[in-house]
């Protein structure tokens, strides 16, 4: 109960509070990603549909990172996997994306 009551008050004060100043900040629509595995590639490529301009660093030759070590999953061979990894990179490469 205790708590509870600890984040009621926490909220009902966070709720009476008010910015210090607004600011007003620019983008610049560049991102940079680091790690070429499927979580990175997915990043890069959101980043890029939505107008940034991306640079992906991977330390290895090849993208895909761990993905390309499965072999095997839990419904048979990774074939799918290397299918998503290979519509990944296509996808990567049509887009304002640069690999390094």
């Amino acid at each position: 109960e205790k708590a509870k009551d600890l984040v009621r008050m926490a909220v009902a004060k966070a709720a009476r509070l008010e910015p210090l100043q607004r600011l007003r900040l620019s983008v610049i629509p560049r991102g940079l990603v680091i790690g070429g595995g499927i979580s990175g590639m997915a990043a890069a490529l959101s980043l890029a549909r939505q107008g940034f301009e991306v640079y992906l660093v991977e330390k290895e030759k090849e993208l895909g990172g761990l993905m390309k070590k499965i072999h095997y999953t839990l419904v048979g061979n990774s074939s799918h996997t290397q299918h998503n990894q290979v519509w990944l990179e296509d996808k990567l490469l049509s887009q304002n994306l640069i690999v390094y």
